[in-house]
């Protein structure tokens, strides 16, 4: 049985992967070079400890996992509005399901 933990990130990585264009990883080693679409590496992070509610007994998390947003350019300009472009996109994509299917109560990008 998989973990709540691990359903939520597995989740967000479905949602990075309806963007179109870039690379996305997770958890795994970058290679050397960007494709023209750019890369997005997503990282676990650490959910670290939990706040706690007594009555009921109920675990709340504050879970924050790391996108890494990469874009190559040799043109500043273009390098800048393509990686606009592209945060632009994780944004959306993230703001499409803030519960990531009822997985988790909230996320923000």
């Amino acid at each position: 049985m998989t973990s709540t933990r691990e359903a939520v990130l597995a989740a967000l990585k479905a949602r990075l992967d309806t963007i179109d264009g870039p690379d996305i990883y997770r958890n795994e080693p970058l290679p050397k070079r960007v494709s023209e679409g750019g890369m997005l590496a997503l990282f676990d992070g650490d959910p670290g400890e939990p706040d706690v509610l007594m009555s009921p007994l109920t675990y709340l998390y504050e879970h924050t996992a790391e996108i890494e947003v990469l874009i190559e350019r040799k043109d500043n300009a273009e390098r800048q509005t393509a990686f606009d472009a592209l945060l632009r996109a994780v944004a959306t994509a993230v703001h499409a399901d803030r519960t990531l299917g009822g997985l988790c109560d909230w996320i923000e990008a």
